[in-house]
């Protein structure tokens, strides 16, 4: 039996405000699914969605896909709600996507100290303990108030 050649997949990767077209090589019976990490040269990627017969799949076999999309995934953007003075606005910060945060931890977050008293993942949110930036939906903070003695 011949071996099949491999399929060149069309990537599409968002970063930030910017999309960009790559590929990647897939056996035709090797599958894809949603929330997968591929390399797309020398960019990790987190796929997204993917496309199989005109519609959105959460998996499927190479063979069967007409265009992944991806989100470059060497950093990953943590939103960061941050209340002071009774009111909150919302910031980001760029991480490594296995870097923890953890309830208390203070941050430079845009050009203030905060510290974190919340955080949002998928299912829940944290009051104690920590969560890596890749599970992070939202983490809460509030300026940090500097006394001097």
């Amino acid at each position: 039996m011949k071996a099949e050649k491999p399929i060149a997949l069309p990537v599409i990767i968002s970063w930030l405000e910017k999309s960009e077209r790559s590929s990647i090589i897939l056996g035709p019976d090797e599958a894809l699914s949603v929330d997968d990490e591929v390399m797309c040269g020398d960019n990790p990627v987190l796929v997204t969605s993917i496309e199989s017969n005109g519609a959105r799949v959460s998996k499927a076999k190479a063979r069967e896909i007409q265009t992944v999309w991806g989100k470059k995934f060497d950093k990953v953007r943590v939103p960061v709600s941050v209340s002071h003075l009774g009111k909150s606005y919302p910031e980001h910060i760029l991480a490594v996507p296995d870097e923890e945060f953890f309830i208390g931890d203070i941050l430079e977050v845009g050009k203030r100290e905060v510290v974190i008293h919340a955080i949002k993942i998928k299912d829940k949110s944290l009051r104690t303990g920590g969560a890596a930036a890749r599970d992070i939906v939202r983490m809460y903070a509030s300026i940090v108030r500097r006394t001097s003695t």
